[in-house]
């Protein structure tokens, strides 16, 4: 099997690097929705605790899962850019932390 290379591809405009790079590293969007994740939840996180002296951890992962979902659902317009799977795991984080959060009341 020959490796990809940019020469491979016909790029028409920005997307298709951008499906390149998904083609030749399968993990790298998925990882970065996961940072993405990651820095929104803390960011959220700790711009709470600096406002307030008791930040809510549930709040801001219920804020960090739904833009994370908004950024999977825009990554999924663009074909080949992000699979099914990584959606759907994407909207179960979102709904479980939802229900989570609905399931404990409020403080």
């Amino acid at each position: 099997m020959t490796y990809n290379t940019i020469g491979n591809y016909t790029p028409n405009n920005t997307a298709d690097f951008f499906v390149y790079s998904s083609d030749v590293v399968p993990s790298l969007f998925p990882l970065i929705l996961f940072a993405f994740f990651a820095v929104t939840t803390l960011g959220t996180y700790f711009m709470m605790f600096r406002r307030s002296t008791n930040p809510n951890f549930l709040v801001c992962f219920i804020a960090g899962s739904v833009l994370t979902f908004l950024l999977a659902v825009l990554f999924s317009l663009i074909p080949g850019l992000i699979s099914g799977v990584t959606l759907y795991t994407w909207f179960g984080v979102m709904l479980v932390s939802i229900i989570i959060a609905f399931m404990q009341g409020t403080d």
